[in-house]
């Protein structure tokens, strides 16, 4: 019943609330991972700077109203234009800090997220990890032919964006960025995010769900994928 309903996409649950129920007798149930930021449950996608900052608007785009749908479009353009990166100290399952002049961070549990971006297309939601993107050096031309391409599930730009796995991260920046859970926001950096395993029981259609794992996958990503998370 959700908007984009990134997380039956995820699961392989159908699109149809008639369909989807009819699963719910002759499916399995499995456990599925959620993240926490700040304390703050999210299912999809948690994140700071941009993209955080640019869901107010989103919001009012979404909605019905035309002056609603103008006043987003125009407040979204205004923030991705004047919005600056920001230099964060980012420490992975609690190594040693690492800066970064970027964008954004964005830290997803779903494959997709939003507008049925495909940050990660490769996301296991039963792996015990969160999969980041962090968004460095990205001019603002570049930050939307990417939103686009991820939209239409293509990837572009890999040279700037960095890919973690991890299972727990802290993110503080030089001043307060905007931080966002599923959309919602909840106050600014620092910012401290984990995974909880197996925390959420779904039903899943029967036969393998298309991003949890599996006896027949034998790789839970590919090797360029893992290659890029590592660099």
């Amino acid at each position: 019943m959700g908007t984009m309903n990134n997380l039956a996409r995820s699961l392989g649950i159908p699109s149809t609330l008639e369909e989807a129920c009819a699963i719910i007798g002759k499916s399995e149930t499995r456990t599925v991972d959620v993240g926490s930021i700040n304390g703050q449950i999210f299912l999809e996608v948690a994140g700071a700077g941009l993209e955080a900052a640019l869901f107010p608007a989103a919001e009012e785009i979404k909605q019905s109203h035309f002056l609603s749908t103008v006043r987003g479009a125009i407040s979204g353009l205004f923030t991705l234009f004047t919005y600056k990166p920001s230099r964060l100290k980012i420490s992975f399952d609690g190594a040693e800090k690492r800066s970064y002049h970027a964008l954004q961070v964005t830290i997803c549990n779903t494959p997709y997220y939003g507008a049925h971006f495909a940050a990660t297309p490769e996301a296991l939601m039963d792996d015990g990890m969160l999969d980041v993107v962090i968004y460095r050096r990205f001019s603002k031309l570049e930050y939307i032919k990417h939103a686009i391409s991820i939209s239409q599930g293509r990837r572009v730009l890999q040279p700037k964006i960095r890919y973690r796995r991890v299972k727990s991260m802290r993110i503080s920046s030089e001043h307060p960025l905007e931080i966002q859970a599923d959309g919602h926001p909840h106050g600014y950096t620092p910012a401290v995010i984990e995974v909880i395993p197996g925390a959420l029981h779904i039903c899943v259609p029967a036969t393998p769900a298309p991003r949890l794992r599996d006896e027949l996958r034998t790789n839970e990503a590919s090797p360029l994928a893992t290659s890029s998370r590592r660099r």
